[in-house]
């Protein structure tokens, strides 16, 4: 999320919020905030962030395989600067 975005998916004033935050907020997707992000892509993304273990990717091997399918969904060159700037 963060390498997309340049920003941190739960932040908070301070460290106990910025917990608290992980615990009980989901960051907005990343196709909403940063539109150079395929749906696909933020889709894998974001389930990597849900709170909920079983809602979650159950092995690397199943990240892996949707990663590689947003990769193929995804036009060259889509995912461009984004927020950092960097190519």
């Amino acid at each position: 999320y963060e390498l997309l975005t340049g920003a941190s998916p739960f932040t908070g004033p301070s460290p106990r919020e910025t917990m608290a935050a992980q615990l009980t907020r989901m960051p907005e997707p990343l196709h909403l905030c940063c539109p150079d992000v395929p749906p696909a892509l933020s889709a894998v993304v974001m389930r990597c962030l849900e709170k909920s273990p079983d809602a979650r990717y159950p092995t690397a091997d199943a990240l892996l395989a949707d990663l590689e399918a947003a990769t193929v969904a995804t036009p060259p060159g889509a995912v461009g600067a984004g927020a950092t700037g960097a190519a």
